[in-house]
């Protein structure tokens, strides 16, 4: 009854990916504001990750309401079961990539890029003329960045649109954190993308032994290639990131 989660101090951001299966939803905090960045995968049985997961996280952590909920596109994987989180949560704003495709009101488009700032730490929304209106090229993209740290979120954009993100982006150098895009399927994550963004860590949100064989040896291999750490949901499950001004670390854990 008396415990209160850790405090973030201003400046600082914790980003949690947290394990889904095939799927994808994480959670970026800070001081006083709260992020989720997709809601994981829903079956036809009922099962869902947010009841399951994504729920039960921000209820540990004390939180009722988020200041943003990003659908980054509608598929199943990323947009589950969305009526049940905007009913059981306040939401202040909404963000996706397909939000014609979700039966929900005043959704803002991703797409158009947009940044604001949250207890010291820059949100980004970065966007490419190659983005599509629907599908995988119609993801969001954000980019998390506080004076010493960096984090990218790629949802599923392809090669095509990482080859214009680096290019359009300066900025996209030496990224301490990324996520790799479409759970390590072969179309994401080239060699171009990889060289010029030089990521500390790769992290990967895929289901144990899924159906798609994600992620893919190439996929893996261009990032190791990089020098990438590479941490995956279905081998350590949760991912946590404590991201400061001086100093950054991370552990596991699994959700309960």
């Amino acid at each position: 009854v008396l415990y209160q989660p850790k405090k973030i101090e201003a400046g600082h951001f914790r980003l949690t990916m947290l394990d889904v299966g095939q799927g994808l939803s994480m959670v970026i905090e800070t001081a006083n504001h709260q992020l989720v960045f997709d809601l994981g995968t829903r079956s036809p049985s009922g099962f869902n990750v947010v009841e399951a997961v994504v729920l039960p996280y921000l209820r540990k952590r004390h939180l009722s309401e988020v200041d943003a909920l990003v659908i980054s596109n509608a598929d199943s994987d990323h947009a589950g079961a969305y009526p049940i989180f905007v009913k059981e949560m306040v939401i202040k704003q909404i963000y996706s990539g397909e939000g014609k495709r979700l039966d929900l009101k005043n959704v803002s488009n991703c797409r158009q890029e947009k940044s604001w700032i949250w207890d010291q730490v820059q949100f980004k929304f970065l966007t490419s003329t190659k983005m599509k209106d629907k599908g995988n090229d119609a993801s969001c993209v954000l980019l998390i960045k506080n004076q010493s740290y960096s984090a990218l979120l790629m949802a599923d954009v392809s090669k095509k649109i990482e080859r214009t993100l680096i290019k359009d982006y300066p900025e996209l150098k030496n990224i301490d954190i990324v996520q790799v895009g479409h759970h390590g399927s072969s179309t994401a994550s080239s060699i171009e993308f990889t060289t010029a963004i030089q990521a500390k860590f790769a992290l990967l949100s895929a289901g144990y032994l899924n159906q798609f064989n994600f992620p893919r040896a190439d996929v893996i291999e261009h990032w190791q290639q990089k020098n990438s750490q590479i941490l995956n949901t279905s081998e350590q499950g949760a991912i946590q990131f404590n991201l400061g001004l001086k100093s950054m670390d991370y552990s596991f854990y699994r959700n309960k």
